[in-house]
């Protein structure tokens, strides 16, 4: 279990009063636990923040083995696009009619109006290389036609008489009227649709203008198995008259079983050991061989019966990161190891609930992208605080909330065991490191569960 686990009352309250009194002798120079004055005593290791720690991770993890496809545009339907659409001229690529009527030189009307002589007709699809008007001529044109380069005007046919062979115009005619300029929507080699979108319907269609005929999108979701631990956990189906007072139901692997294909993954097996040793490392050794990803729970921190850490050192996992200064989730373990040519990325996630769904979105999701080829980045974004919220002045928070109408609202906990607090929840707010309450009205980050951004599992078969 991690070390998030909220208020603690009674004896241990007592115990963290005489913590505190012990820190304020050492941070006043009087004590014995003064690590200058003691010198069995060492420093602890600063933990970096979340952006060093995921930053790291993604440097230093072994790259993912080939897992794009080019699809064709028409069964691209549902894909996550893995590298972006560019526009292949501008767009549109000509000065484009948006209404039938005349092309005119807007100089050659006065503030009443006037006559012009029509001397042709452009229809849609209708080349204009060598249509040219001369002063006092003008030419009938159809909405989507390009416009001749001597117009620089279109007059709708509702502003005149209509007639031939010459077209009365009431009133005068202005620079740019009815015109879709050449490259207003985007101009040769801008980006039209960026890597990491699920492809709908109307991402097709931009992507059919630019000629898009096959996309490159992300293809094989990685192999996940979840092995959880510990001694007092029981299945959810276990009755309550059987349930012994320290026993608890499994609700954590019921969570990333449900939330892995969200992220992008797919689930070979959950695995559940007991809190000892060779167990451990033999679920360890074999998940490592046949999956993409191993995803621990609980049995990571400095516990005695905390198996683990033994297990990931006999199956020869090297360390990425071994925690990080957030909370819920402080002691996170990442490593990776390549058995017999085979690269398997281990995520190592604290035991208590929250932690749990907070460091599965914070580091499982980001690597998940970054195996299926697409941008690693999450979809954060930014709202205001909607009442006063308190942070950690010593490790960033990312809290559960959810989304009023006036800002983010973080439901009050009783640490990351408290599952239960969680249930009107709909993403993560990221309080700062700092000891000032963040008052109402301030800008949070805010990241949505990933099961809140889409309707469909890119980790379920197709």
């Amino acid at each position: 279990m991690d070390n998030d686990a909220g208020p603690i009352r009674s004896e241990r309250g007592r115990s963290s009063a005489l913590y505190r009194h012990q820190t304020n002798r050492v941070n006043d120079g009087r004590g014995a636990l003064d690590p200058a004055k003691n010198p069995t005593m060492t420093t602890p290791q600063k933990l970096p923040t979340y952006d060093q720690a995921l930053r790291s991770v993604l440097a230093t993890l072994p790259p993912p083995s080939a897992a794009l496809l080019q699809q064709p545009l028409d069964e691209a339907l549902g894909s996550e696009l893995a590298e972006p659409i560019r526009a292949d001229r501008d767009l549109p690529p000509f000065n484009r009619a948006a209404m039938d009527g005349y092309a005119v030189r807007s100089g050659d009307l006065g503030e009443e109006g006037g006559s012009l002589e029509v001397v042709g007709t452009i229809a849609a699809g209708s080349p204009v290389d060598g249509v040219s008007l001369a002063s006092g001529q003008c030419v009938a044109i159809a909405t989507g036609a390009p416009v001749p380069s001597d117009a620089d005007t279109v007059v709708p046919h509702e502003l005149t008489d209509r007639g031939h062979p010459t077209v009365m115009i009431n009133g005068p005619a202005k620079p740019g009227n009815a015109i879709h300029p050449r490259g207003a929507d985007a101009s040769a080699g801008d980006v039209l649709l960026p890597a990491g979108i699920t492809l709908r319907p109307h991402h097709l269609a931009i992507a059919a203008t630019a000629g898009a005929a096959r996309l490159v999108v992300s293809h094989r979701a990685p192999v996940v198995t979840v092995i959880s631990s510990g001694d007092e956990i029981r299945p959810p189906e276990t009755p309550t008259e059987e349930l012994e007072r320290h026993q608890i139901r499994e609700s954590n692997v019921t969570l990333l079983r449900h939330a892995v294909p969200f992220f992008g993954g797919s689930i070979l097996r959950c695995v559940h050991v007991e809190d000892e040793a060779e167990p451990t490392r033999q679920a360890v050794r074999q998940a490592v061989r046949e999956s993409d990803f191993v995803v621990t729970v609980g049995g990571i921190s400095a516990g005695t019966r905390d198996r683990f850490p033994d297990a990931f050192e006999h199956a020869g996992v090297e360390t990425h990161l071994k925690g990080a200064a957030i909370q819920p989730g402080k002691p996170i373990f990442i490593g990776s190891v390549v058995t017999d040519g085979h690269a398997c990325t281990v995520v190592g996630l604290p035991g208590n609930p929250v932690s749990v769904l907070a460091t599965s979105h914070l580091f499982l999701w980001p690597l998940m992208r970054r195996f299926r080829g697409l941008p690693a980045r999450l979809p954060w974004v930014v709202r205001p605080a909607g009442y006063p919220a308190k942070p950690n002045p010593h490790r960033e928070a990312f809290r559960p909330c959810h989304i009023e109408d006036r800002g983010i609202v973080i439901p009050e906990w009783q640490g990351s065991g408290d599952l239960a607090h969680v249930a009107p929840t709909t993403g993560l707010a990221r309080l700062p490191m700092e000891r000032d309450m963040v008052t109402a009205g301030n800008p949070l980050s805010y990241l949505p569960y990933a099961w809140n951004l889409q309707t469909t599992r890119p980790g379920d078969p197709r």
